[in-house]
């Protein structure tokens, strides 16, 4: 071992770590504090689900499915976002992700060695869960009208309806109102 290099538990035992520090907590006492962390977020989305009766989260299985991605919500983005901010500096991190990134490396050095595998897989699974997230909010926007002018009665024929046979929305009776290009092609 170098001089000045704080010995690890970590396997290879000659992994070089900078900056390692160990963790403050003892194991039992991270997990402890992750798991509370869990039964917050379950009570509150279970309270939030039950809030929702009439919704589509009526019925133990769709709340179930409701808690589980809002489980699936919280590690990808949370945690999975921490470790790719703060890769570079997890061996010395005495944050309570820090502690559980340190504890979850016993399993696998790679996760505090900077491994580019790991940092690559962490941060295509923190913004995907991201993205995924923006993409259902437009599509709940589409499906709540905010744009079913653009999906649905983009093109006007003279008989008042779409080209899907849909009755186009204009205000007084006559030729429906529409900005769409495809509105002015011949029939």
């Amino acid at each position: 071992m170098a001089a000045g290099r704080v010995p690890h538990p970590y396997y290879p035992l000659d992994l070089v770590l900078d900056n390692y520090v160990p963790n403050s907590n003892s194991m039992k006492e991270t997990l402890t504090i992750l798991f509370s962390a869990f039964g917050v977020i379950a009570i509150g989305a279970l309270a939030l689900a039950h809030g929702k009766r009439n919704s589509t989260l009526k019925g133990f299985s769709n709340q179930s499915t409701f808690l589980w991605f809002t489980m699936c919500g919280f590690i990808h983005f949370f945690l999975e976002g921490y470790f790719g901010i703060n890769h570079a500096t997890l061996a010395g991190d005495q944050t309570t992700f820090g502690q559980v990134w340190k504890e979850y490396a016993l399993s696998d050095s790679r996760y505090l060695s900077n491994d580019s595998f790991i940092l690559i897989m962490e941060n295509i699974t923190a913004v995907s869960f991201f993205l995924k997230k923006k993409r259902k909010e437009k599509a709940s926007k589409i499906k709540n009208g905010v744009h079913a002018h653009r999906t649905f009665f983009f093109v006007c024929k003279k008989q008042n309806t779409s080209s899907l046979g849909v009755p186009c929305r204009s205000s007084p009776p006559g030729p429906c109102t529409t900005t769409s290009p495809l509105a002015t092609l011949p029939n």
